[in-house]
């Protein structure tokens, strides 16, 4: 059975969220009052979360629980974009980019690769 495509975006911005804190699953899981094994189910949009904990899960990570849920019109666009192998990792590591302009070079170099062109003049 394929998770619900709600279930599987608010899934994937608790993900994002966490990696972007450099949180791991035990971490959220603890402060949050839920198991990681509970948690990472959430994350792959497998279980269905509770107003509840998606509330506690909301305040582990320093969001409001309208983050978590997004905007439906693009939640099915959001999971299929984060569930590509290596975006979650990738969001983390711009995220961890400290400068604008290692942030903005970044961009440059994916969308030159997005569009099959060399991302530096040759």
């Amino acid at each position: 059975m394929s998770a619900d495509p709600i279930d599987a975006a608010i899934g994937a911005r608790l993900r994002v969220q966490r990696l972007h804190l450099g949180l791991t699953l035990q971490d959220v899981a603890a402060a949050a009052g839920c198991s990681y094994q509970q948690l990472q189910r959430y994350e792959q949009g497998q279980n269905r979360i509770t107003v509840s904990a998606l509330a506690g899960l909301a305040g582990a990570l320093g969001v409001s629980v309208t983050t978590l849920i997004g905007d439906d019109a693009t939640a099915a666009q959001v999971h299929a974009a984060l569930m590509q192998p290596g975006a979650p990792e990738m969001l983390a590591a711009f995220s961890a980019l400290e400068r604008a302009d290692d942030r903005a070079l970044l961009l440059r170099l994916v969308d030159a690769l997005s569009r099959d062109e060399p991302p530096w003049p040759t």
